[in-house]
């Protein structure tokens, strides 16, 4: 079978991009021809991880009506390669671009069949795109098995695990597909026909180490996209590592897509080992951390500083160990404070962020982030603060009565709870960033925007 997989704007180009890398990986392993390409990095914009400004549809409807005549040469281009079914990954900020695509080519050629997947379809938002009259599958969690169940079936009316699908008319949802018990099974990425002097890091290769996550945050949504948390060998890992050097030379550091790199230490520690051994110069691995209890010890931080684990983000949340209960964030605020002072010792110096306005966030509470703020400043490179904790799709969302909700009001930033008002959320958001430029610390809600990466690697 021929099969498209695409990623359409707006979505931040900062890498080549994993999902569709590992599924092109998979179908090819398994007999498929594929073309897979990333039309987002041909349209560039300056701030392409906004996502308040990209989700907002008026937004994305402007780039595409200013980018037709380009849009137009993409069908084309897709059309020629006369693929039998189309995956579109589709988060939010890329939804419009993908749904007037889709209906391009389906006006164009009827028997295409259309895969929309990604994060956005794991959330309730998957029911909303089957609706659509040119999408005929909606995939949600773990999508390789699933894809290539729906290609392979060749158009089976019965019901398949991990999509909603249409049969005559209907719309037949198969469950939850059961997850891999075993990540190594998979190939590495396919990033063959990606172009990574496209992308904002050049020298940076995307790499997992798990999948899910072994926590399960009230506020996260990572939970209805990937139920369970399954981890690599080290040797996978490092034999990945290898492969990576040998196919694509220029690369220079690893970015770990996990939602925490030392989810599992054992793991981590063993490729460390291996980096160590084999003498492999890597000028840095990056990724977002968890605070980990075992990264309390000054020999794990050696041991990470060795292998050049040096660049990471750390989501502190909070000074108050009431709200990091509430949280279900298994440590406490002395713990992340003592580990960011021995990563400092180390020369590890972290980014991390807090959230405003948890639902039982009281001005005690509050108070307690600021003092903690004020302690570990000088530990860190820059502080990110989220000015309101979004309800959807967690278990805020699911129980809001769990955390004393009393007007969820649609989700999103509208909610109210006794101490938390969109009002209260605004002026402890205000003090907070008062606070910040006092200490003198950088306070970027996103390090990583466009414009600003570029600006700071030619300064």
């Amino acid at each position: 079978m021929k099969i498209g997989l695409f990623i359409f704007p707006v979505r931040f180009a900062s890498m080549p991009p994993i999902d569709i890398a590992y599924l092109s990986a998979y179908l090819k392993k398994r007999g498929h021809e594929v073309y897979i390409r990333d039309f987002n990095v041909e349209i560039r914009v300056e701030n392409d991880c906004d996502t308040r400004f990209w989700s907002q549809l008026i937004n994305q409807q402007d780039l595409f009506n200013k980018n037709k005549v380009m849009i137009e040469k993409w069908v084309e281009d897709i059309l020629a390669f006369s693929p039998d079914y189309i995956g579109i990954s589709v988060w939010e900020t890329e939804l419009y671009f993908s749904q007037e695509i889709a209906k391009m080519i389906k006006n164009r050629r009827k028997d295409t069949k259309i895969i929309f997947g990604g994060p956005w379809c794991s959330f309730s938002s998957g029911r909303n795109m089957i609706q659509n009259e040119y999408v005929d599958y909606a995939v949600f969690g773990e999508g390789e098995f699933t894809l290539a169940e729906i290609i392979e079936s060749q158009g089976s009316q019965n019901p398949i695990p991990g999509c909603l699908m249409k049969v005559d008319g209907k719309i037949l949802d198969g469950g939850w597909r059961e997850e891999t018990i075993n990540p190594d099974l998979f190939p590495y990425p396919d990033y063959s026909s990606f172009d990574f002097n496209k992308y904002l890091y050049t020298s940076t290769y995307p790499i997992l180490f798990n999948r899910g996550c072994n926590w399960n945050c009230s506020f996260c949504t990572h939970r209805t996209a990937w139920h369970n948390f399954r981890s690599r060998s080290a040797e996978n890992i490092f034999a990945e590592i290898q492969h990576c050097f040998s196919t694509y030379p220029w690369i220079k550091r690893f970015y770990s897509c996990d939602h925490s790199i030392n989810s599992n230490m054992k793991q981590v520690l063993e490729v460390c080992d291996f980096i160590i051994t084999h003498g492999v110069q890597i000028e840095a691995f990056i990724g977002f951390g968890q605070v980990n209890p075992q990264m309390l010890k000054e020999d794990v931080i050696k041991k990470l500083k060795q292998a050049d684990f040096k660049e990471w983000g750390i989501g502190v949340q909070t000074g108050s160990d009431r709200i990091l209960k509430s949280m279900r964030r298994p440590y406490t605020a002395a713990q992340a404070e003592q580990m960011l002072e021995i990563m400092h010792k180390y020369d590890i110096r972290p980014a991390i962020d807090f959230i405003i306005g948890y639902p039982e966030e009281t001005e005690d509470d509050f108070r307690k982030t600021l003092e903690f703020i004020s302690r570990i400043c000088k530990y860190v490179t820059n502080i990110s603060v989220a000015p309101s904790c979004y309800i959807g799709n967690n278990d805020l969302w699911f129980h809001p009565e769990r955390y004393g909700i009393c007007a969820l009001k649609g989700g999103g930033e509208s909610w109210e709870s006794p101490t938390s008002t969109p009002a209260i959320r605004l002026k402890r958001y205000q003090i907070m960033m008062a606070h910040l430029s006092h200490l003198g610390i950088s306070h970027r809600y996103s390090d990583e925007d466009r414009k600003f990466a570029e600006d700071k690697m030619n300064s």
